[in-house]
Parts: structure tokens; sequence; C-alpha cells
């Protein structure tokens, strides 16, 4: 599921020792900051980081098609101002860049149709990219996002699994185990690793790591999503929207499922979905 994807990605992209963010951007990685979007409004990026006093990155993680990721990219362009300086620095550059991991070809607006500079992000369509010096990183999330770029084989693939098995670090290993099985999923290599796994006893052992403990709160959030669309479209409205979604996904599972009770048994409207997540958030204004 995208939100499992997206757990994984933020996981790497914030590790010190990737190389990710700084091949996606060309520019050196900084120093990640929290990635509240800010202004009170428990909206979430999925990466912002400091590179120097006046410039920044945003990147944002997609792995399925959605056609209003350009509005979306402009209103994260929006609040990352605020959060950063309330809009009072002509001098601050944000660069944005939009990464589609997912299967088949991007087909989203790779830029925004009505606004032009500054409000221009860059689309990444991962597939497509040489893997460069990711091939060779010394950290392992870097070594697997590399199998999702151009030119990855089915030896690629088992060759990355042998790799993973000789690690000396349990905990590593297990968790590089868990990416490159969600990975495979992408490329259609999923039956070929996940039997692989299975060979050598490691699948059960997948459901104990930190990894595997993420993805599953996100898999019971996505259920109260479709529990959440499921009421609204009984009610004759459109269900919940991505940014809805992001909003929830946010959360952990306890948030998100007091959020769909008050909506759907204590009479309150779509709204308090940003609103409880504020408070669940024990937010802050940011100015």
């Amino acid at each position: 599921m995208p939100s499992q994807y997206d757990a994984i990605f933020k996981y790497i992209m914030n590790n010190k020792e990737s190389k990710f963010v700084a091949h996606v951007t060309g520019s050196r990685r900084g120093r990640s900051l929290s990635n509240d979007a800010g202004w009170h409004t428990a909206r979430t990026v999925d990466y912002v980081a400091r590179v120097s006093d006046t410039l920044y990155t945003h990147i944002e993680i997609q792995t399925n098609i959605d056609t209003t990721m350009h509005w979306r990219m402009v209103n994260y362009y929006t609040l990352l101002n605020h959060k950063i300086h309330g809009w009072e620095d002509d001098g601050i550059t944000i660069q944005q860049f939009l990464v589609y991991i997912g299967p088949g070809s991007n087909s989203m607006p790779k830029e925004h149709l009505k606004f032009g500079p500054p409000y221009r992000y860059t689309t990444v369509e991962l597939s497509k990219q040489a893997p460069g010096p990711l091939v060779r990183s010394p950290y392992y999330g870097d070594r697997l996002i590399s199998l999702l770029m151009a030119g990855a084989t089915q030896e690629r693939w088992l060759s990355a699994f042998n790799a993973i098995c000789t690690m000396q670090n349990e905990a590593r290993k297990l968790e590089a185990l868990f990416v490159l099985l969600q990975f495979s999923a992408l490329r259609g290599m999923k039956d070929m690793i996940e039997k692989a796994i299975i060979e050598v006893g490691m699948f059960e052992a997948l459901h104990g790591t930190r990894l595997t403990a993420w993805a599953a709160n996100q898999a019971a959030i996505d259920t109260v999503i479709d529990l959440m669309s499921d009421y609204f479209h009984n009610k004759g409205e459109r269900p919940v929207s991505d940014e809805e979604a992001d909003i929830l996904r946010g959360l952990d599972y306890d948030q998100a499922k007091r959020i769909y009770n008050a909506i759907a048994f204590n009479g309150n409207s779509r709204s308090f979905i940003v609103a409880g997540a504020i408070v669940h958030k024990g937010s802050e204004p940011t100015a």
C-alpha cells in the first residue's frame, strides 16, 4: 500500500548514511527538519531539509498516480514557506522534488498547469533514472532503492538478497529484508523474493522489525480511511481525499480511530479530520 512505501522512504531519507537525497537533488543533503508542514494544519511532508541559510529541499514520494499532485505541491510550497520564515524573507529558496516510485509510467503533470516560478518543481521518475553511486553505497537503503531504478535485472535483485543474508547486524538484516520484499512488489519481483526469504527461514522473523510495526500501523489506519470513505459515500459525500488521508496517516491507529468515531458516531463534520489531528498531535502554530 502507498503509505507503507512512504514510511520506508521517510526512514531511508532521514538516515544520515543515505546518499539518496543528494543523488535526487544534485546538492548536499543538508540537515533534516521535522516533517510537519506547520501553520496549524496537521499536514506533513515526506522530507524537508535545510541545505544552507538560503536553500531548503522538499521531497514528496508518490506511489500511485494522483492527478491533483501539482496542486498539492503548490500547497506544500506555501505551507513550508510559512513554516520556515513566515513569508518574511524573499531570499529563501525551497527546491521541490516529486519522486514517482510506482510501477508503470508517470502520467501526473510534471509542473503546475497555471503557476510558474517559484512554484515550479522537479519530477523524478525513479524507474527511468540511472542509479549511479547508490548501487555501491555502504548503506543498504540506498542499494535497495537502486533496484527500483533503471537496469535492475532479476540477477541484481537476487544478488541484493544474498548480500543482505551476509549482514552481521541481525536487526539491520531483518529491516533490509523487509524493505527488499516491499520494493519487490513494485517491480514484479515479489514472488521470487518471497520464495527466497521463506527458503532461508527468515519470513516469520520479519514481523518483529520496527519497520514492520510501522507498516502494520499504516495498514490499520488505511482500514479506518476505508471505513470513513464508506461513511461519507453513504451520506452522499465524496470519499476521503488524498490530503485527508495524508493527515490521518500522520497519526497512530488509536488517534485515527477516535477521529473516525467522532465523525461517524458523534456527528462531527469532516473538518474534524484536521481539527482532531491537531489536537491529537498537540500541534502548536508555527511562525
